[in-house]
């Protein structure tokens, strides 16, 4: 084991801490550290579904407009060093392994949780680095998420969907509080969430901090083009109007991602005359973005999509691309999933598309066995396999499948994460 394994090594053994929703250790890490976040710009982003895209949209709308811009998500597909990126370059092996052995002691010392080790070496190698731009997502939640010590510009909350009840709350409402706990004073919010009474409570929440409230229903936006490679669509608010924007991510649903983060920008350099930003770096920005694991094709005859869906505003979103861009004869669904997630819910939305569902285990000790959603899936009357290695599943139903028909990958980052580590997948 290399000095890099190591190092990562130590990263995963601070997942025994379990998660811990709070700021007392991320300060207290970050006081270590000289105060990091202070050191650049910032937008928080939050919300259940599509906060990654419009993250990643945003990052590298900036980046063209010539911003030295860090990026921060969660979680990884490949590779740790995912997570932490400036421009769309991960952080190198080497500064990971120096940062992680300054921080070492202090881990040690506050029990730090593995999402808090990594928002704080993610903030110091943005400050170490002189970004302009962090462009930070979300863990869980916002009002408790370790991310929320930065004072940002503004902040963005895609929409509001039932996840991670057991820590947000049961309800969508309980869980719109904790999100707009990123809210800060005299900034911005950006929301698409379309739930009226959710809407009020963010614009009473705005007026409480003297914050501006802005809400995508205020633009207007429309397709042009779906495929499964691309997402072309139409964007105007005020006197600006963007036509024909080209996003290399495929599903209607883009296009509200893709809009949000625009509308947050063109808001931004409304507000700052120094914000430099074109149209010119607006559709770069757009064509250049890159994310993976998000009805990603990862293979050809037969046709094989990668999608993270892991709840049921996720499933809808990749029933209705499957509707909307996708042709195939058969439908193969290969299913893995963690056992805090609504894995019902996939039952009633996508389950009754696919000829056959095999059901399969992700390498995480937060996987849900596949013989339990099995029992529920006979007693549905629905007939499934299981193949509990992920890699074998894609094996044999490669094997199952003809050159038209079709194979989803869906369920959990961890499990398209399983199938882009092999050699099965280009």
């Amino acid at each position: 084991m290399d000095r890099y394994q190591k190092t990562v090594r130590k990263l995963y053994q601070l997942q025994w801490f379990g998660i811990k929703l709070g700021l007392t250790n991320i300060r207290r890490l970050l006081e270590f550290a000289g105060q990091p976040q202070r050191s650049f710009w910032s937008i928080h982003i939050a919300g259940t579904n599509g906060k990654g895209s419009t993250a990643a949209i945003i990052a590298a709308v900036l980046q063209q407009a010539g911003y030295r811009t860090g990026f921060y998500t969660s979680p990884h597909l490949k590779d740790i060093r995912e997570r932490i990126r400036i421009n769309q370059q991960k952080i190198s092996k080497s500064d990971l392994i120096h940062l992680v052995e300054s921080f070492g002691p202090v881990f040690r010392k506050t029990r730090a949780t593995f999402f808090e080790a990594l928002t704080a070496l993610a903030f110091t190698h943005f400050a170490r680095q002189k970004v302009e731009w962090a462009i930070i997502e979300t863990g869980m939640g916002g009002r408790l998420d370790a991310t929320n010590v930065v004072q940002p510009l503004a902040s963005v909350i895609t929409n509001i969907s039932l996840d991670h009840q057991e820590y947000l709350g049961k309800t969508k409402l309980k869980i719109a509080e904790e999100k707009m706990g990123i809210i800060k004073h005299d900034s911005l919010l950006v929301t698409a969430e379309d739930d009226g009474r959710i809407g009020r409570n963010m614009q009473t929440r705005c007026r409480q901090l003297q914050a501006e409230y802005l809400n995508l229903r205020d633009s207007r936006y429309s397709s042009r083009r779906l495929t499964p490679h691309q997402t072309i669509f139409d964007f105007t608010w005020n006197n600006e109007r963007l036509q024909n924007l080209a996003l290399p991510l495929a599903g209607s649903h883009q296009i509200k991602n893709g809009a949000t983060a625009i509308l947050t920008l063109l808001r931004l350099k409304n507000i700052y005359p120094w914000f430099r930003l074109s149209k010119k770096n607006i559709y770069l920005g757009l064509l250049k973005t890159r994310w993976a694991g998000r009805l990603q094709c990862i293979g050809k005859n037969p046709l094989v999509v990668a999608d993270g869906a892991h709840n049921p505003a996720g499933f809808l979103v990749c029933r209705n691309a499957l509707k909307e861009i996708y042709r195939y004869k058969k439908l193969f669904i290969i299913f893995g999933v963690l056992a805090d997630k609504d894995y019902r819910s996939f039952f009633q939305i996508l389950a009754p598309l696919a000829y056959k569902v095999i059901l399969a285990r992700p390498a995480s000790e937060r996987a849900l066995a596949p013989q339990i959603m099995a029992k529920e899936f006979s007693r549905k009357g629905l007939h499934s396999l299981v193949i509990l290695d992920v890699k074998k599943a894609l094996r044999q139903t490669r094997s199952l499948a003809g050159k038209d028909d079709m194979i989803l990958i869906t369920g959990s980052i961890y499990t398209i994460s399983e199938i882009l580590s092999t050699g099965l997948i280009s």
